[in-house]
């Protein structure tokens, strides 16, 4: 037996020792606390058995999962949602712990049935993601001869889109039942705007323009500022808490008989109101800033007033002569 109890862990431990065909063949594995002697030992089987086979030239050796997180997560360091990688990652470290590459699509379907009503479909899409992520940059970067382990990974659907949008006429009565004037100042630069929230707090004014240096999908962008806010984008960045605007913000919402409008909502309304004017949705997904045109593609319902026309104008007798 390669399995003991490691009672400074309080853990099973799996440590392999042998001399195979004149090769020494070493493995160690601790693992999860949560495994009964009956799970090591069925690990103890199975893992003695690989590495024979690996040690015989029968098998390749095959990462695990841990492994590849661990080497994802070292060479995305640089990103700006390292940390916020990390953390989802080690969410779902009980499924994939000590589990091989090649077993990802049985991890991404254990975490999914395991979770799917615990946690929002987005975030069980967005953890898989990261495993495919990882799992797919160890194989690529090793050269591993084995399948692509995320090549047919199917990610969980994602139905969340929100169809919240206000009015202007809407936001203005909201802005009047807030007394707060730092909190109404917000509302309306992010509904002239349509910046996201991080957007507001880091945007530099000049030129009488928004300089956004840092965004969501990494590039900067520049949003004009229009008159109706010109006075208002002065004092950037915003001299009140993300939580007390979003206190009034709740406030003003029940007030005009929208208890869910958020400020996110906001930037959905100006793409509506841009789309609605007629606007082309290539230049609405520039001023949001979207890299894909399916990002903006979920606005296009709006501008119906168009197609309207278009059909209208069918069997219309033309003037003059035929």
């Amino acid at each position: 037996m390669s399995i003991y109890y490691d009672k400074k862990r309080r853990r099973y431990r799996f440590e392999f020792d042998r001399v195979v065909h004149g090769n020494r063949v070493r493995g160690t594995k601790l693992l999860p606390q949560t495994w009964t002697q009956a799970q090591a030992d069925k690990f103890d089987r199975e893992e003695s058995g690989r590495l024979y086979a690996i040690a015989q030239g029968v098998e390749q050796n095959i990462p695990t999962i841990d492994v590849a997180v661990v080497h994802y997560l070292k060479a995305k360091q640089g990103l700006k949602s390292h940390m916020q990688a990390a953390q989802h990652l080690n969410a779902v470290l009980p499924w994939y712990e000590g589990r091989r590459l090649n077993e990802l699509p049985d991890v991404a379907q254990a975490i999914t049935d395991d979770k799917t009503g615990a946690w929002k479909a987005a975030t069980i899409k967005q953890r898989i993601a990261l495993l495919r992520a990882a799992c797919r940059l160890i194989w690529r970067d090793r050269r591993l001869q084995i399948p692509d382990p995320a090549g047919h990974l199917a990610l969980p659907e994602v139905n969340n889109a929100r169809q919240e949008y206000a009015t202007r006429l809407e936001v203005l009565r909201m802005c009047r039942a807030i007394p707060k004037r730092e909190a109404r100042r917000i509302i309306l630069i992010a509904f002239y705007s349509g910046m996201r929230r991080g957007e507001i707090w880091g945007a530099e004014v000049a030129g009488g323009n928004f300089v956004l240096t840092d965004t969501k999908n990494g590039d900067p962008r520049i949003v004009p500022i229009v008159g109706k806010v010109a006075c208002y984008a002065r004092k950037l960045p915003p001299d009140i808490s993300y939580r007390s605007l979003m206190i009034w913000l709740k406030k003003g919402a029940a007030a005009i008989g929208r208890p869910g409008l958020r400020l996110h909502d906001l930037r959905h309304s100006a793409a509506s109101g841009m789309v609605q004017a007629g606007v082309p949705l290539y230049t609405v997904g520039k001023v949001l800033g979207h890299k894909s045109q399916a990002s903006t593609a979920r606005y296009s319902h709006l501008g119906t007033q168009d197609l309207h026309n278009a059909l209208a104008a069918i069997g219309k007798k033309s003037v003059g002569k035929s």
